[in-house]
């Protein structure tokens, strides 16, 4: 049975890593790979949260920092509605990517305290055209935990618009579940949806 504190860390942190408002191609060069890209961001979080003087309370600001150039976050807000993107007006789009991030961004500070010494290994990557993905184990006591990023080629480098822990998209089931919502309740019930949820992770 896979161990469920590391995986539910690994929800978080595939889905929160995109907490900044950035758009990466005009604001921070990246790497010239996908594993690149992959890898220095590993390396950031899982060195953070190693440090023998880690504090929730006081480091994660720089956690937020240091992992938000990695995603491309413009394409995430995007795919997380789909098709219904398209029905919010400049305001809804705004606000929702807003609260988005910001849910993505507690749930993943919330679940550190779970975070166990868990080790990473990229076992490979693919690339097409302006499309590559990273192939990675993440390695718990008892188990191992297969995590492939999807990446994207802006003109300044690689960025991860998807993660899929275990062979399920995090983009996909965000994707899926809004859909539910928005043809139960319309746009204005998500945005409502999502304002509660901001406001019980504050």
């Amino acid at each position: 049975m896979k161990n469920r504190t590391a995986f539910s860390l690994l929800l978080s942190l595939a889905l929160s890593l995109t907490v900044g408002l950035i758009t990466p191609a005009q604001t921070f060069a990246q790497y010239s790979t996908p594993t690149e890209s992959v890898q220095s961001m590993l390396d950031t979080v899982f060195g953070m949260l190693r440090s023998p003087d880690f504090d929730l309370a006081r480091d994660k600001e720089s956690i937020d920092e240091a992992v938000s150039v990695a995603f491309d976050t413009n394409t995430i807000a995007q795919s997380a509605l789909a098709a219904n993107y398209r029905e919010l007006n400049a305001e809804q789009r705004a606000e929702f990517e807003v609260l988005f991030f910001d849910i993505l961004k507690n749930t993943y500070i919330d679940r550190l305290d779970g975070y166990t010494d868990e080790t990473v290994e990229i076992t490979g990557e693919e690339i097409d055209g302006n499309r590559g993905t990273v192939k990675s184990l993440v390695y718990t006591t008892n188990s191992s935990i297969s995590v492939d990023y999807s990446l994207r080629q802006r003109p300044n480098g690689w960025f991860i618009f998807d993660i899929i822990v275990e062979d399920v998209s995090l983009l996909s089931s965000y994707r899926s579940t809004y859909r539910s919502i928005i043809r139960r309740s319309g746009i204005d019930g998500l945005l409502n949806d999502l304002r509660n949820q901001a406001s019980e992770l504050e």
